[in-house]
């Protein structure tokens, strides 16, 4: 009797422990894709901020927060996760991956809350493999944090309008505190929850909006501390100026949301319509009440809406899109379970294959996030080993925080030069700068979003003028440039003709060095008024073959440009190339010479000026 009672309990709880078996498989799945490769890729200039942030005390990390555009609350995590698990690339960032992996759970419960088992499966799976989802959970930045409060926020408000419970309310007020201490975008996801609450306002209880209302009303307060200063960071933040057209915006969005950024619109266009497609079906849906599908569309439709009221499409706000993923997963989650609901058959297993289908479609865009170079971070990693591989340099910062994540990789400060932001004339750039160039024989610049850290680019104007620029690389967006000083430069040509109006009057090179570097001094002058901008360049090599080592730029770092040449006026040009170390041995001529910016069209024959000296 007793072997029989067993037997029926066991038999009873087996769904459960099934049910319970599958969501652990997901949640492995969705920790198994965040983790996965992780630590691949270099922490970039945000995620630099964020090691170098959460190194400070407590008090610290608050006033750096209130003098940058972010609350503090991510930061505070993120200094006590980093006590806890350790300061490497893939400890800073897999907090984030454990916020993606919460958010998944939370989907998975709201579908299996507002429609049932099926969608709740096609939901979690959905979020799971959410390549934009992916993406910011390998991330050392705020914004899986942001999705997270906004996903338990949702949670919490549809089992609040079912059944006002306090712990109902209490979740709701810390989502919604949490996401306001987390990003200044969550107003958003804020105004969202209004809309649908709205929505709902005639089949709503009384109790359920008022505790709508004190959730909201104690989220706020708690959050009133912070919002003078929010007030004056948002008020200082100046936005570049982007054009577009919402036509030609609109799709690209919704790219970023479906697809993630790593998969271009032209191969998104099958995934984005099945998961529209599927939306809009589960907009219909009659298995879920149509509160909470109103509910899910504004949430998913309201912030991106929002981005484009308040001017704000920039791919770099693309991010603050993430809240948008988990109501549009779940409105497709909602419409795969109706087409399943309407057959006599094979429902789950309609479910699985729909699922499978978008996953397929997905799946080149995580193969491009875990691999494709072209859409990995801007790698510090790989600038600090060829600083160090170059030997004794001086380093300059042409960008804010640049600094923070280059010391992440080296752990001192010697020589490392973060320069003023917004330099407000020459002079003063001279005054920056000087110290630092003059005598030393190697010196980096590491120029990013140049436009918003030095708009007159009085920086790169001195640096042009005043030591010779011998190489240039962009690696992701930041430009990397190697100046070199203390040059002995003797004179190796003179009134040296370049077509019909150009000519050198005066070359001096430095082919003694053996660092690898070879400078050079040129004075142009024009003939008459020019109407094409030439590029100038310096190549080592064989005469009869490729260059081993080049550079190429317009005249003066580009300042320059020899259609702004005035006849008879010469102009300073301060250049050269550099042989990395490692590169391959031979011959090693040097020329210089001419070429249309336009066309590439070399202006006449490239002028050998000597030979580099030996290692």
């Amino acid at each position: 009797m007793v072997k029989g009672q067993s037997s029926l309990v066991d038999a009873k709880h087996l769904p459960q422990l099934l049910a319970l078996l599958t969501l652990l498989v997901l949640l492995a799945f969705a920790a198994f894709l965040r983790l996965h490769k992780i630590d691949a890729q270099s922490l970039w200039y945000d995620e630099g901020n964020s090691a170098r942030i959460a190194e400070r005390s407590v008090p610290l990390i608050i006033a750096g927060a209130a003098g940058d555009i972010h609350p503090p609350l991510y930061y505070l995590l993120l200094k006590f996760w980093r006590v806890l698990f350790g300061e490497g690339e893939a400890a800073l960032r897999s907090l984030s991956a454990v916020c993606g992996v919460f958010t998944v759970l939370l989907v998975q419960r709201t579908g299996r809350l507002i429609s049932g088992e099926r969608a709740a499966w096609a939901a979690g799976v959905l979020a799971a493999v959410s390549p934009f989802a992916v993406y910011y959970g390998q991330e050392a930045r705020m914004y899986a944090l942001l999705a997270l409060f906004a996903a338990m926020s949702m949670w919490a408000l549809f089992h609040m309008f079912r059944a006002p419970r306090l712990m109902w309310m209490v979740l709701l007020a810390v989502a919604t505190a949490g996401g306001l201490w987390t990003h200044y975008a969550y107003p958003f996801v804020m105004i969202a929850q209004g809309f649908g609450v709205l929505v709902r306002l005639r089949r709503s209880n009384v109790r359920s909006l008022v505790h709508y209302v004190i959730a909201n009303v104690a989220a706020l307060a708690s959050f009133a501390p912070w919002v003078p200063t929010a007030l004056a960071q948002i008020g200082g933040w100046s936005v570049e100026a982007q054009t577009y057209t919402v036509r030609e915006a609109l799709p690209d969005a919704l790219r970023w949301i479906v697809a993630g950024g790593t998969l271009p619109l032209r191969d998104a266009v099958a995934v984005l319509t099945v998961v529209i497609v599927f939306a809009l079906l589960g907009l219909a849906a009659r298995t879920t009440p149509r509160g909470e599908r109103v509910a899910l569309l504004l949430q998913a439709a309201a912030p991106l809406t929002l981005l484009f009221v308040f001017d704000l499409y920039r791919e770099a706000y693309l991010k603050f899109l993430l809240v948008c993923v988990a109501p549009l997963f779940l409105l497709a989650a909602l419409g795969v379970d109706e087409i399943a609901a309407h057959l006599k058959r094979a429902r789950t297993g309609f479910v699985i294959a729909a699922a499978a289908v978008i996953i397929a479609l997905l799946a080149p865009s995580l193969r491009n996030l875990y691999n494709d170079p072209t859409y990995a971070r801007d790698d510090y990693r790989r600038i600090h080993a060829m600083i160090q591989n170059a030997g004794d340099a001086a380093v300059v910062f042409v960008a804010p925080n640049q600094w923070e994540v280059y010391t992440y990789y080296q752990h001192d400060d010697r020589d490392l030069h973060p320069l003023q932001y917004l330099p407000a004339y020459e002079d003063f750039a001279a005054q920056q700068l000087g110290p630092i160039a003059f005598g030393r024989p190697r010196l980096f610049a590491l120029y990013y979003a140049e436009r918003d850290a030095d708009p007159n680019g009085w920086y790169e104007r001195w640096l042009g003028t005043h030591v010779a620029k011998v190489h240039e690389e962009w690696i992701g967006n930041i430009r990397v440039a190697l100046y070199s000083g203390a040059n002995a430069y003797r004179t190796v040509a003179e009134n040296v003709a370049f077509g019909d109006g150009i000519t050198l009057v005066r070359a001096e090179a430095d082919l003694t060095r053996r660092d690898g570097v070879v400078a050079v001094r040129l004075t142009w002058r024009a003939d008459h008024k020019l109407d094409r901008r030439y590029k100038i360049f310096v190549h080592i090599g064989a005469a009869d073959a490729p260059p081993v080592a080049q550079s190429d730029s317009e005249p003066a770092s580009g300042y320059a440009p020899t259609d702004a040449w005035e006849p008879g006026v010469d102009v300073l040009d301060e250049r050269g190339a550099w042989l990395k170390p490692g590169a391959s041995a031979g011959p090693r001529s040097v020329f210089v010479g001419l070429y249309d910016a336009a066309t590439g069209e070399r202006l006449g024959e490239r002028m050998k000026i000597g030979e580099m000296a030996p290692e």
